[in-house]
């Protein structure tokens, strides 16, 4: 019996090993690439707002002062709260979704008419959020667990295929929102309620 303990207790510092170096380390890599593209996403999204600015000197609130920028009627805090709500970033209505259909998003939105659906690649920045918060939020800790002894290995199997289907499935729509939230926060005078406000070219786009 005492062999057969120690037999065990070896075998499962092998196997945990095996799964690091099989499983989640290569998952953790990829969920970091998907971080790194959301990352210079972003950063593109921060240089053209930059760009805004040579817009703004013609909307300025005084003429002394062409740098001086009316205030927006839609703030980034409120693109924010509604990204995180599901909401349009312009109206914040719940109309992203079409009625009655979870995964179908409104090319438009029916309310104010913005522009939902940009392109096809437009949200492949969702995909990559959705696929980052399964794993660093529910797939590695149930490693951890695991590992720890904490989960036996049925359970920390059946728990991460749980997991890798059901939490995606959830967070849909949610990704969909962030995705939306995150280039309109770095792209504010987008938004088809700044536009009209501060008085530039309404190109919904």
């Amino acid at each position: 019996p005492r062999m057969s303990l120690r037999r065990a207790q070896r075998s499962r510092p092998t196997l945990s090993l095996e799964l690091l170096r099989d499983w989640i380390f290569p998952e953790i890599l990829s969920a970091l690439l998907s971080l790194l593209r959301v990352n210079c996403f972003l950063r593109l999204a921060g240089a053209r707002a930059l760009q805004g600015l040579e817009i703004r000197k013609f909307i300025s609130a005084d003429p002394r002062n062409p740098w001086l920028v009316a205030p927006m009627k839609v703030t980034q805090s409120q693109i924010i709260a509604r990204g995180l709500t599901n909401c349009c970033p312009n109206c914040g209505g719940r109309t992203l979704f079409q009625a009655g259909k979870y995964f179908e998003l409104n090319k438009d939105c029916p309310a104010c008419g913005l522009k939902i659906v940009k392109d096809d690649g437009f949200f492949l920045g969702a995909m990559s959020l959705n696929y980052g918060v399964t794993l660093v939020c529910f797939l590695t800790p149930i490693g951890i667990l695991w590992y720890a002894g904490v989960l036996g290995d049925t359970v920390a199997i059946v728990l991460a295929l749980a997991a890798s289907i059901i939490v995606p499935v959830l967070l849909y729509r949610a990704s969909r929102s962030w995705q939306l939230m995150l280039y309109y926060f770095f792209l504010p005078q987008h938004l088809l309620a700044n536009r009209r406000e501060l008085g530039a070219e309404d190109e919904n786009g």
